[in-house]
This record gives structure tokens, sequence and C-alpha cells, in this order.
């Protein structure tokens, strides 16, 4: 079964250079809805990466440990509740970042790991209850 991300790859912004110094070794990237959700830019992930980083270290030690009990499968991914505590830039307490990783295929059997904010319930990465299949 072929997987695709809900997202489009390119409305994305790519952090897979920062992820493979992780040790993550697939490609890897960030919503923009997840970066302005916490007042970062585009242009702030390649000045300033080390918020990034710890949100990248929390999703690949969630992966490593197989996710449970934040794990669930669909269609579409394969998601994982990740959740860190870092120091954006300009502010002087650490913060908590909720977000989801969502670890998808692509046709040529290749990984992708998104990280995207996190549904208001754990059922909506379902197809049932996206709201295309709404009626």
């Amino acid at each position: 079964m072929k997987r695709k991300l809900h997202e489009h790859p390119a409305a994305c912004v790519n952090i897979s250079s920062l992820a493979r110094r992780l040790g993550i070794p697939m490609r890897a990237a960030i919503t923009p809805q997840l970066l302005a959700c916490y007042g970062q830019s585009p242009e702030s992930v390649a000045d300033q990466p080390c918020w990034l980083w710890d949100l990248l270290d929390a999703a690949r030690q969630t992966l490593l440990s197989g996710g449970q009990p934040c794990r669930q499968s669909t269609d579409a991914a394969d998601v994982f509740h990740v959740e860190c505590s870092t120091i954006f830039p300009g502010r002087l307490r650490r913060e908590s970042i909720r977000c989801c990783a969502a670890l998808s295929g692509d046709g040529d059997g290749s990984a992708c790991l998104t990280l995207r904010l996190s549904p208001p319930t754990p059922n909506s990465f379902s197809r049932e209850t996206s709201p295309t299949n709404k009626k």
C-alpha cells in the first residue's frame, strides 16, 4: 500500500540536513503551521536551529523507543506524539513543544518524517474523520 503525506512536501520546510546530524537517516520536514505556532519562520530554522534540534532529538527518541503508547498507525502514516522542552531565541524560559511526527513513505520506498501540529483528537488522522470524507 502506498503511503503519502497529507501536506504537499513543497509546502514544508526541509530540515533533512539537521535531522541527519542527529542520526535520523530519512528525509525530514516541518510544516509552516508548526513553525508559526511557536513564533518561528523558515529563516529562523536556518539561522538558529537550536530549538528544532531539541524537537528532532525528542522525535528520534520516540521513534527508537517504538513510540508506545503515543503511536497511532493509519493508512497515511505512523504518527508519533512528541513533546519536548526547549529555549526559543530571545526568550528566557524553557517552553514546551507538543507536536506529531508523521512517518510516511513514498512510492519509491523512501521514508519521510514530518513534524506537524498535534491534532485536536487522536482520531483526526484517520480517513473516516478527515474533512474531505465528511458528508
